[in-house]
């Protein structure tokens, strides 16, 4: 059986079509991993452990000396350059207060030298618990 040139373009359309359902379909329900690492270029240093700070807050230990010089102190505040991310989405306002934190929540953070180390206090950006909502939080160096 032969199919004439008529035929064959009719069928090569109909696979175009078939495609380009296929790629929108794809695109319209792809969901990124909640966990993957964050999209900004940097040093990129998964938190854990987290220890609970309050309801839908938590706070880490010392950060690793990579980001302990960055961190905002009693000279230079609000100077740290750090970003925080809870998966694939970027949480802020940085430098927020301890207050603020606790109170408020909604993605808040700082990242501050106390005592010899620097901490993370920060919320999570829907207000539930970090410690068990599911998600991976990261600390990222930008600069670097």
């Amino acid at each position: 059986m032969c199919i004439g040139w008529p035929g064959k373009s009719l069928l090569v359309s109909a696979a175009f079509g078939l495609y380009f359902i296929a790629a929108h379909w794809s695109v319209a329900t792809y969901i990124p991993d909640p966990n993957s690492p964050p999209p900004s270029a940097g040093i990129r240093v998964q938190l854990h452990p987290l220890y609970v700070y309050g309801e839908f807050s938590a706070s880490t230990g010392e950060t690793t000396g990579l980001f302990q010089q960055l961190a905002d102190h009693s000279e230079a505040d609000f100077s740290s350059p750090t970003e925080l991310w809870e998966g694939n989405e970027r949480l802020g306002p940085a430098h927020s207060t301890l207050n603020e934190i606790v109170s408020l929540g909604k993605g808040r953070f700082y990242h501050h030298t106390e005592r010899a180390d620097s901490v993370v206090v920060f919320s999570s950006s829907d207000n539930t618990s970090p410690m068990t909502n599911g998600r991976t939080y990261w600390i990222v160096n930008p600069g670097r």
